[in-house]
């Protein structure tokens, strides 16, 4: 029985068939993208169920305004970034040796 060298430890017939799905990684993450949409859908629906009552409370704004959602697209985005961003600069100005050392 010969392998080949797309996947090890498989016979040759089932090495390089092409079949991405039968990954468990690829169904993970298949899993999280079905997840990710599935939340992005619900609270679109919701945004836009909301913006009729908000557009009572907050004087000036238009429901539907395309103008304030994106500006709340781009300040999400902004915020994410930045939570995500400074974190990790922190992270790689610090020497790994001095973080893991005991005491």
């Amino acid at each position: 029985m010969q392998f080949r060298s797309c996947e090890r430890g498989k016979p040759e017939s089932d090495a390089c068939d092409g079949d991405q799905a039968s990954e468990p990684w690829s169904r993970d993450l298949l899993d999280l993208t079905k997840a990710i949409e599935k939340q992005a859908a619900q609270s679109i629906a919701l945004g836009a169920g909301m913006s009729q009552p908000m557009g009572i409370v907050l004087y000036g704004l238009e429901t539907g305004d395309p103008l304030v959602y994106a500006s709340v697209v781009v300040t999400l985005v902004s915020v994410g970034l930045v939570a995500c961003v400074l974190p990790a600069l922190t992270a790689t100005r610090t020497d790994p040796v001095v973080v893991m050392r005991p005491g």
